[in-house]
């Protein structure tokens, strides 16, 4: 199975921190004006859920470029994140059988808006 391939939708990345080889975590400001924002929903708009993954793809990616992404175990979208909103970004990796697993959370003020693990492989050189 061949790494699958990652551009982001959003304008630009989380400030990421690393705290150690296994942990990293990140912050990022939604803009009251993000692109993506005037269609979801144009009334009542929300940070959709595919950019909430993507902070945490983009955040596993900075802490650990070597490693390539194979698959996306799970999801789980728990809150809304606003216009405005600041989010943190926390991933952890584990290593097992060969493979690597982070799984990440995005965090905003009113608690945890999503959660992910995502499957990696080490590339090779």
């Amino acid at each position: 199975m061949s790494p699958l391939a990652h551009t982001s939708p959003l304008r630009g990345g989380p400030d990421v921190r690393i705290d150690s080889s296994e942990a990293a975590q990140a912050t990022y400001l939604v803009a009251k004006d993000e692109p993506l924002l005037a269609g979801h929903y144009p009334d009542f708009p929300i940070f959709p859920g595919v950019c909430l993954l993507d902070l945490i793809v983009q955040t596993a990616q900075e802490h650990h470029p070597q490693r390539r992404l194979r698959r996306i175990r799970s999801t789980r979208f728990t809150g809304p994140v606003f216009p405005s909103d600041e989010v943190d970004v926390f991933v952890e990796w584990k290593q097992r059988d060969g493979q690597w697993s982070c799984r990440g959370r995005v965090v905003a003020a009113s608690g945890t808006a999503a959660s992910a693990t995502l499957l990696y492989d080490e590339e090779e050189n």
